[in-house]
């Protein structure tokens, strides 16, 4: 029997945002499987954290599970591949109901110091690995004529920031994959949104010393830093029934730092 709970597909979820939404999602009652690429240890702690109260501990591990935690590299697509068909089998679906593209990376540098191997990351973890997924996750959408997809994008996509330049690019191609996906999805009442957060408290920003930090948290109109958690109910908000009118659309999550 095919599991009836709406289930989706979040990735990056072993920290940061990613792991808010695992938070959020699980809280609410959805199905998750969300994907990390190194961060084995951090994925197993939060599934132990999150099924803790479950009755049945091994409930996450075979079809049928409420949660399950999968190791992905979007650099490969055959790991996407992988990862998607392997989350649809243990949670007993055919497709998902929602989709958080969240994992990427950040390598920042002035672009006359970006090497290949720098700049060809950035862009396949990015970019190219998003679409590839997305091509993977959309087929069973369309046939159930149902599904929310949300990218994860960047401030820095809509407004470019100096010694980010390759970063900004992937981020601000994201923004125009994801509002040309929601017109292609529109018509197979599959939404697609993407979301912009700005100076969020997570390790990424270990790129930035503390004299940044201070003038990013004042550039703000609401002098301070974002966190996580109010990332997450963004997007879980545009995944969610509660947005099913809104689509094509990019909510920036930032503080008022692009105004």
């Amino acid at each position: 029997m095919l599991n009836m709970k709406k289930s989706v597909f979040i990735t990056g979820g072993s920290r940061g945002i990613g792991d808010a939404c695992v938070r959020k999602f699980h809280k609410e009652g959805w199905n998750v499987a969300f994907t990390y690429q190194k961060e084995n240890e951090k994925a197993n702690i939060l599934m132990d954290e999150l099924l803790k109260n479950e009755e049945d501990p091994g409930c996450h591990e075979g079809e049928g599970s409420s949660l399950i935690a999968l190791q992905m590299d979007l650099r490969t697509p055959a790991s996407i591949k992988k990862a998607v068909e392997e989350a649809k089998a243990k949670l007993g679906i055919d497709a998902f109901d929602g989709a958080v593209l969240n994992a990427g990376g950040w390598i920042g540098g002035l672009i006359q110091d970006m090497s290949d191997q720098d700049i060809n990351e950035l862009v396949s973890v990015n970019l190219t690995g998003q679409m590839i997924l997305a091509r993977e996750l959309t087929p069973g959408m369309i046939s159930e004529r149902r599904g929310s997809i949300v990218l994860v994008s960047s401030i820095w996509g809509i407004t470019g920031a100096s010694c980010e330049s390759v970063y900004s690019a992937t981020k601000s191609g994201l923004i125009g994959f994801g509002k040309s996906l929601a017109a292609e999805l529109g018509p197979s009442n599959v939404r697609v949104n993407v979301v912009a957060p700005g100076v969020i408290d997570t390790d990424m920003n270990k790129g930035y010393s503390a004299e940044e930090m201070e003038a990013l948290r004042e550039a703000a109109p609401l002098g301070r830093i974002g966190e996580p958690t109010e990332v997450a109910e963004g997007i879980y908000f545009l995944t969610s029934d509660a947005g099913g009118f809104i689509t094509g659309q990019v909510l920036g999550i930032d503080g008022g730092i692009t105004l």
